[in-house]
Order: structure tokens, then sequence, then C-alpha cells
């Protein structure tokens, strides 16, 4: 099998947590927040200046339907 070396380097750490979430979407602030509560050290880092990923940028809206007492709330 044919490789490559790569020469070793200094990285910075910029934080140490225990869990690291990729992506301010839907699900990974849901994720964040969940992790935060649960006691977590916990980062969010998220490519863009904003959270909710497509849903925020495509205007795209609701994610979900949701019902109360059987009526449709849009």
């Amino acid at each position: 099998m044919k490789t490559i070396l790569e020469p070793a380097r200094h990285i910075p750490v910029a934080a140490e947590v225990d869990v690291l979430v990729c992506g301010g979407g839907p699900s990974g602030f849901i994720a964040a927040i969940a992790a935060a509560r649960s006691g977590a050290r916990t980062m969010l880092i998220e490519r863009y200046g904003f959270l909710g990923g497509m849903a925020t940028v495509g205007l795209v809206g609701p994610i979900s339907k949701f019902r109360c007492n059987g009526e449709l709330i849009v």
C-alpha cells in the first residue's frame, strides 16, 4: 500500500471540552443544548455566522407541522 508521510507540527488547542458539536443546524444546536444541560463541557462550532442551517439560510419552514388539541398549527 502506498503511503504519504506528513511532517509533525504543533497545533494549538482552542478549548478542552467533553462534547464538540459540529454544525448549528436544527439537530446540532439541540444536541449542544442537551449536552450542556446534562453537565458536559460543550462547544458548538458553526461554519457560518448563524444557527439553523438551511432552515435559516433557505427560509425553509416550518421544519415540522405541529398539532395542538387535534388542530394543525403551521
